[in-house]
């Protein structure tokens, strides 16, 4: 099944990122950490998991705990399956690339980035709620701003916009990329 698919190809990715994606921290003794526990930094916005942990208590009473951290995948992959699509348009289309940017230019203006979602009428909400940009750009508001606590994002629409232009972008990359070198 489709759905099958997508966690065996997840599944993929995280296996080739945790063997480059690993580091450790130390921070103030933290005993309920336990192997296996997701730790969310918000500047590579990324989930890493706790994959080995060290209790160091040093004398005069400092207390200390060092995690091994384990990358598993980006949560953003909007931009590699938009990219693809327009890696393949502007190949094919030489047009395409001022295309974009004109259709593209309206967009900075509706994807929340200067208003905030929650901030805007609601027949516009209802509107803007089917784009993924709005979505976007309050996932990444979350890992900016801590206080910042959206209900309206909805991964699994994120999620569909982001794979559906990857899948479509490398299956007509693979038909049309001898067209594309020979031009």
């Amino acid at each position: 099944s489709p759905q099958s698919m997508f966690y065996h190809g997840m599944d993929i990715l995280d296996r080739i990122n945790s063997k480059r994606h690993r580091g450790s921290v130390t921070i103030p003794i933290r005993p309920e950490l336990r192997l296996g526990f997701p730790i969310y930094l918000a500047p590579k916005d990324q989930i890493w998991y706790v994959s080995g942990i060290s209790h160091n208590l040093t004398f005069g009473g400092r207390a200390q705990t060092t995690l091994t951290l384990t990358a598993k995948r980006n949560k953003f992959i909007a931009p590699k399956g938009i990219g693809t699509l327009n890696c393949l348009l502007t190949g094919l289309f030489s047009a395409w690339g001022n295309i974009w940017g004109i259709v593209t230019r309206p967009l900075f203006l509706l994807a929340g980035v200067i208003f905030l979602y929650e901030d805007m009428p609601a027949s516009i909400q209802d509107i803007l709620w089917y784009t993924p940009w709005i979505h976007f750009t309050g996932i990444a508001r979350t890992g900016v701003y801590p206080t910042y606590a959206p209900d309206y994002i909805s991964v699994p629409l994120v999620l569909m916009w982001s794979m559906v232009p990857l899948l479509l972008g490398l299956l007509l990359l693979r038909r049309y990329h001898q067209d594309i070198l020979n031009r």
